[in-house]
Formats: C-alpha cells, sequence, structure tokens
C-alpha cells in the first residue's frame, strides 16, 4: 500500500500462466468517501517488484514475469495519479526481482534482489535514482 497525495494506492500480484492479469489489477482508496475504486494497470503485468511514491508520483521497478518463458525484469514504470496514466521510465541497470526501495530525501534506492525469475539470491546491489 502507497500514499501518493490524497489516495492510498494498494499494488499486489503475482503474474503466471494460471493468472496471467492478476498483477495488473490495482484499488486506489478515496480517504474522502471511504471507498475504493479501479485504477489503472502498469504496461507490464508483474509480481515481485518494488513500489515507493515520490513527489506525487508512484515508481514501480524490475518484478518478474511467470508466464511460459520465466524472466526477471528491467523495466521502471512511473504512475501519475493526476493523469491517471503510467508511463515507462529509464531500465535498471539489470533485471531483477524481488527488491525492496526506499525513498530517502527524494533520492530512491532499490536494493539487492535476483537477476532470474524463481531465483533466491541477493547480490548485494544498490541502485539510486533522484528523479
Amino acid at each position: 500500500m502507497l500514499c501518493c497525495g490524497m489516495i492510498s494506492r494498494a499494488m499486489s500480484g503475482q503474474a503466471s500462466r494460471a493468472c496471467p492479469n492478476h498483477a495488473n489489477i490495482r484499488r486506489s482508496l478515496l480517504p474522502a468517501i471511504d471507498s475504493w475504486m479501479a485504477a489503472p494497470s502498469m504496461q507490464i503485468a508483474r509480481g515481485g517488484f518494488a513500489a515507493v511514491a515520490l513527489d506525487k508520483k508512484i515508481y514501480v521497478f524490475g518484478g518478474e514475469v511467470l508466464t511460459g518463458k520465466n524472466h526477471a525484469l528491467t523495466s521502471v514504470e512511473i504512475f501519475e495519479p493526476q493523469r491517471g496514466v503510467w508511463e515507462f521510465g529509464s531500465d535498471l541497470p539489470l533485471a531483477l526481482h524481488g527488491v525492496p526501495a526506499v525513498n530517502v530525501d527524494g533520492t530512491i534506492y532499490v536494493l539487492g534482489g535476483a537477476d532470474r525469475a524463481g531465483a533466491i539470491s541477493n547480490p548485494g546491489l544498490v541502485f539510486s535514482l533522484k528523479p
């Protein structure tokens, strides 16, 4: 769950053969009316991604796709709630899933993770992004 302005965003799921679009299901909580509403899907269904809010945007990093040819992702998607649009950002230097991300004083840090879908590893990598 991420807070972005006055709206909370719930983002979860795992893309798989059984449910390939599950990671694209998104909901937004509108506290003023205590109600959930549908929100736009990311451009790539994914699980095991990192997400962080910064400057009224939501940044999603990496993840994995488990639909046939399993693979980790390098892609970064950025959601702008004001426009209701997901856009691609600059890719990560390598594919990662199972990663945490954190916003520290306006810089986003993406930490560790695994470089292939289904793998369990933490190469100790840290990437930073200052939008």
